[in-house]
């Protein structure tokens, strides 16, 4: 007998175990008031290295017809080559043994189902939003920031998150002396009550010998997202100075460089970084997609304009993440591609170039200018909140 039959036979066993007493003290004019239409047969398991949904509804004998329809609808969704290690699946059935519905459970918060009504099969995405709870957060430094954020109960996440904000301003390596002070307004994720983990920070600030800084965040109407100052001045630089981790700089800019593969002098318009196949590359700032495909001795390349004139190029992509075609829109620190060694490559590395006004820079010595501002259209809303989210942290100081 196999998993799932002998599943059914213990389940439809224990309900005429429960059933019989009723049935040996009740009429039998009694006996058709009783249902078993709605009862609900679940089977569910556990993705395991390797496996994908296919081959976990046939272990968990689903018919081929059926698992053709459940992953037919699931496409749109979901890889059905592939699952992620510790995601759940399950399967409802009547109790006749029929199918009627199918779930793929990501986590709390978010599952796809398949559900067969009559002859129709439909698929949905399903999410359930964690409930948000707005928490502050105070400290002084005594050491490092990382070392009196996490002193004082918080986590590492938080360490970082804090440190992204206000790393286009403060150098948190040599400018952190002991005393300064640091305050956090962050949303924290629960689940039943559970504390997940936290979702973002929505202000901050830091104060010291190295002077004021704030940051709020702002997401306008049309998705815009950021962290401005006081003024409503983008706390970043328009562009990374890299796009991704590098163990070295295999190639520098150059107009005259020997070209290892053609053997013949040539300029080299940018920077190659060296770095293991497969490292994930970033967009260095916010624009969208000129080009995105294969272009000669680039290889796979992927080319983004930006504002002030700025254009970025990324070559020799092993591959182009899925969505970056000609026209996506992309934000800083998006990834768009994996290093790889195509086109004219001696081995893995990436080629980061960048044209401004039309003409090659060198992207080791751009001065980057500021990213954009608040839109004006928003300014007013924007410093409305501003102030509103100033004046709960400054109420909050008083009383900490």
């Amino acid at each position: 007998m196999n998993s799932f039959n002998e599943y059914l036979f213990k389940i439809t066993l224990l309900f005429l175990i429960v059933l019989f007493p009723c049935c040996y003290s009740t009429s039998d004019s009694n006996l058709s008031d009783i249902e078993t239409e709605e009862i609900e047969l679940k089977c569910g398991t556990i993705v395991k290295s390797g496996e994908n949904i296919d081959f976990i509804l046939q272990e968990m004998d689903v018919e081929s017809n059926e698992r053709y329809k459940i992953t037919l609808c699931l496409k749109e969704y979901l890889d059905m080559k592939t699952c992620m290690l510790g995601d759940s699946i399950i399967i409802f059935k009547d109790i006749s043994g029929n199918f009627k519905r199918f779930e793929y459970v990501k986590n709390p918060f978010l599952r796809f189902e398949v559900s067969k009504i009559d002859t129709c099969y439909k698929a949905e995405k399903i999410e359930i939003p964690p409930s948000i709870a707005i928490s502050y957060v105070k400290g002084t430094i005594s050491s490092s920031l990382y070392e009196s954020i996490l002193k004082i109960g918080e986590s590492h996440k938080l360490v970082l998150d804090f440190a992204d904000i206000f790393a286009w301003v403060i150098d948190f390596l040599t400018e952190v002396q002991n005393g300064d002070t640091f305050e956090i307004i962050v949303e924290r994720e629960f689940y039943k009550n559970r504390y997940i983990g936290n979702k973002k920070i929505i202000a901050a600030s830091y104060k010291g010998e190295i002077g004021e800084y704030y940051a709020f965040y702002f997401k306008d109407s049309e998705e815009k997202e950021d962290y401005y100052d006081e003024e409503g001045n983008s706390l970043r630089k328009q562009l990374l100075k890299t796009p991704l981790q590098y163990r070295r700089i295999s190639s520098y800019f150059s107009l005259r460089r020997f070209h290892p593969i053609l053997r013949v002098v040539r300029p080299h318009y940018g920077v190659d970084f060296a770095t293991p196949y497969g490292t994930p590359v970033s967009c260095v700032g916010d624009g969208h997609i000129v080009f995105a495909g294969w272009k000669g001795g680039y290889g796979k390349l992927v080319v983004v304009n930006h504002p002030n004139s700025f254009r970025t190029y990324y070559g020799h992509f092993s591959r182009i993440k899925k969505g970056i075609i000609r026209g996506a829109k992309v934000k800083q620190g998006e990834v768009i591609g994996y290093v790889g060694s195509t086109g004219l490559s001696t081995g893995p590395h990436l080629h980061f170039g960048i044209k401004k006004q039309g003409r090659w820079i060198n992207p080791l010595k751009v001065d980057l200018p500021p990213a954009e501002p608040i839109n004006e259209k928003y300014r007013e809303i924007y410093m409305s909140e501003m102030k509103k989210m100033k004046n709960a942290m400054l109420s909050c100081s008083r009383t900490f």
